[in-house]
């Protein structure tokens, strides 16, 4: 019963853009009344550093108004099936095309082959999430699949009786599990590392198995993400509908509380699908092409076009990204939202927050100085690592700690002219907390009412970002080569 709950649809929220609007109109209210122009170096300082994130909330706005206008056209067609009980089941399935709910209730079936990819380290803490993600495929892809099977991927000599004694215990629910392991001395011709590498070896894999072609699709998952009913109608729907305008498409990242102890965490987590809502929207959705990034989950490509850009990316720990960039120079308006949410866990504690966050900055400094990719492309993700990059700096405790060891006692703008980016900056940051608490609430076992903990978020951001401020700043240490990762890192994902 607690297996079919976890994996059930539940009912999604609306991102409300009228929250945006008001939260704006506060905080435009607070700093008016609060504000006077100064003309000092500190003031010039704070003029730009907390104006800097208002064209991500822009940004933002377009890719809400994009999923709504899918949702809308989507809406019409899911009321007129209903009331059309006398069409095919092709006709019925025709319907479907290209018009988006928030989350695919997608009836129909698929005869492409789905190759579902799951890196993982077989951490000894991490079983019970591995085997999460497993039953979730084994419980809804026959649904919607005719035709898959699951490459779990091991790296070097880890233990895998424990998963193998599973496999047994579950008998013939288990038989699309191929398990890939890495061999300790393979290598790439780019010198691929960590989970780069293990992605790179599975496709040749694929391509030894001849796999690799365009009748097939390749489904990313990481070792702590389960799916969901959505999740398998939303992929079947994109192959069957999507499949011969797109060649890639990624979705909604949830967070179910219940899968992290961490109080923390879980709040800080809210960022993750907002950002997905929003931003990827805009770009992975509207512009249809993927400048923004892309996530290593809950993301499906053509199997062709993935051989032909492979993983085989120097030395990094965000493929994803490298990825994004080769897809979008290769392919523009070629990709799309799934829409449907994936089920993955917060890190259990703040330490491991702290070294995830930690490993994205730093692996996303390399990509920007990485001068062997075009510059153009890489604009998007440049403005973004510079806005994050800059977090320290941006940060209202160290306003407050150059405020008072200067004797100014004054933090407002140059001018008036900067107030509304300050508001919008505020407003969007507390807005994008608030959304992405909902999802992650909606997403969870037992959801609960998200009005008391949204007026929590809403100080706790100041905490989080305090947090995050923290964990930049060991990547930027990183980045300039002071203990620079040299093996993979296991974050715990106990449940």
């Amino acid at each position: 019963m607690q297996i079919k709950r976890r994996f059930e649809r539940r009912q999604t929220p609306r991102v409300r853009l009228a929250l945006l609007v008001a939260l704006f109109a506060a905080v435009f209210f607070m700093l008016t009344r609060m504000a006077a122009a100064r003309q000092t170096p500190l003031n010039y300082f704070l003029s730009i550093v907390w104006s800097l994130y208002a064209p991500t909330v822009l940004i933002a706005v377009v890719g809400v108004f994009y999923l709504r206008s899918q949702q809308r056209l989507r809406r019409r067609h899911h009321i007129h099936r209903n009331a059309s009980d006398d069409i095919s089941s092709a006709e019925r399935q025709n319907s479907f095309r290209r018009q988006k709910l928030s989350r695919s209730d997608f009836p129909g079936r698929t005869d492409h082959l789905l190759v579902v990819t799951v890196p993982t380290l077989l951490a000894p803490g991490n079983l019970a999430a591995l085997q999460r993600v497993l039953l979730s495929l084994f419980i809804n892809l026959p649904r919607h699949f005719d035709r898959f099977h699951v490459d779990v991927i091991t790296e070097g000599n880890v233990d895998h009786e424990p998963l193998m004694h599973w496999l047994d215990e579950i008998g013939e629910m288990g038989s699309p599990i191929r398990i890939l392991n890495v061999p300790a001395d393979y290598e790439t011709p780019n010198g691929a590392r960590f989970k780069t590498r293990a992605n790179q070896y599975a496709m040749e894999a694929r391509r030894t198995a001849e796999e690799n072609t365009s009748d097939v699709y390749i489904y990313h998952l990481d070792d702590d993400t389960h799916i969901g009913e959505d999740t398998a109608a939303s992929l079947a729907e994109f192959i069957e509908l999507d499949g011969d305008r797109f060649l890639l498409a990624q979705g909604v990242l949830a967070f179910p509380h219940n899968l992290t102890p961490s109080r923390f965490c879980r709040l800080a987590d809210a960022i993750r699908p907002a950002d997905d809502l929003t931003r990827f929207a805009f770009f992975t959705g509207a512009l249809g092409t993927p400048l923004g990034g892309l996530h290593g989950e809950h993301l499906v490509v053509r199997a062709d076009i993935e051989d032909e850009i492979g993983w085989d990316f120097p030395d990094t720990v965000i493929e994803d990204a490298y990825f994004a960039i080769q897809f979008s120079i290769r392919y523009p308006r070629r990709s799309t939202m799934l829409n449907s949410y994936s089920y993955g866990a917060s890190p259990a504690t703040i330490t491991d927050l702290i070294r995830q966050r930690r490993r994205w900055i730093e692996g996303l400094l390399r990509l920007a100085f990485n001068r062997k990719l075009p510059l153009v492309p890489k604009i998007p993700l440049l403005y973004s690592i510079f806005t994050w990059s800059l977090a320290p700096f941006q940060f209202v405790g160290l306003a407050l700690i150059l405020s008072y060891s200067t004797g100014i006692d004054n933090t407002s703008p140059i001018s008036p002219w900067f107030l509304p980016l300050w508001s919008a900056t505020l407003a969007g940051i507390f807005w994008f907390y608030i959304e992405g608490l909902k999802v992650n609430l909606s997403a969870s076992d037992r959801p609960r009412s998200c009005v008391l903990q949204a007026v929590l978020i809403v100080p706790a951001v100041y905490f989080i970002t305090a947090v995050e401020t923290f964990a930049v700043m060991l990547g930027i240490v990183r980045f300039f080569g002071l203990g620079r990762q040299r093996v993979s890192e296991v974050i715990t994902k106990p449940i």
